[in-house]
């Protein structure tokens, strides 16, 4: 029988998961997964959880660490074992294909999907596969790094610059392109300065035709 926690503080959750104790009912096991700072523990605590109560939730929640992990084998051995297919399970299935590159699959998961996020995720193969506009459909609103990407790409610049507020080597790379199609040098350099502090795009930028005027 499962021990009855109800009254258990955080640091005694955490305690009795790291002596490897399961025997806890399913909220607390998935409460305890949300202490401790180890995703190898998080797995272990929802497959003891998923395997206890059979439970969609449980198994959700395993394949959204394995995601994370980017263990797409053992997220989709996960939501195989889903009973019941709602908006959590495609969204995640969704990213699951989107890791393993299979863009079609991808997009038909997250349009079964409701959730919010599951549209915004849909923008990512929609980008990779050429499909701009579908893209920027899709992010609308959302004010994320990927909307601003998604409306370069389709030349609408002024409100990409609206969403760019953030102080991020990301971001300022891409107002630096923004700045040198509009022919402003300096404002395009001094944007690649920020970006440069992440030494990928600093590599990037070298090879990258948006600068070959600068």
């Amino acid at each position: 029988a499962n021990v009855e926690v109800q009254n258990k503080t955080d640091k005694e959750l955490v305690e009795i998961v790291n002596n490897n104790n399961y025997n806890l009912d399913e909220e607390s096991l998935l409460h305890a997964a949300t202490l401790v700072n180890s995703s190898e523990k998080r797995v272990e605590i929802y497959k003891a959880a998923a395997k206890a109560n059979k439970s969609d939730r449980s198994y959700n929640n395993l394949a959204v660490e394995y995601l994370k992990a980017g263990k797409t084998s053992q997220a989709k051995e996960a939501l195989s074992q889903i009973a019941k297919k709602e908006d959590n399970y495609y969204n995640n299935m969704g990213i699951a294909e989107l890791q393993d590159k299979n863009y079609e699959a991808a997009l038909n998961n997250f349009s079964k999907s409701s959730l919010k996020e599951a549209k915004v995720n849909s923008a990512i193969p929609y980008i990779i596969t050429g499909q701009y506009q579908k893209a920027v459909q899709a992010l609308n609103g959302s004010n994320t790094y990927n909307e601003a990407l998604a409306n370069i790409l389709t030349h609408n610049e002024s409100k990409a610059n609206s969403i760019l507020t953030a102080n991020t080597p990301e971001q300022a790379y891409l107002r630096a392109i923004i700045a040198a199609r509009k022919g402003d040098n300096s404002k395009a350099k001094a944007e690649l300065s920020k970006a440069s502090e992440n030494n990928k795009l600093a590599q990037r930028s070298k090879n990258d035709i948006e600068f070959a005027k600068l």
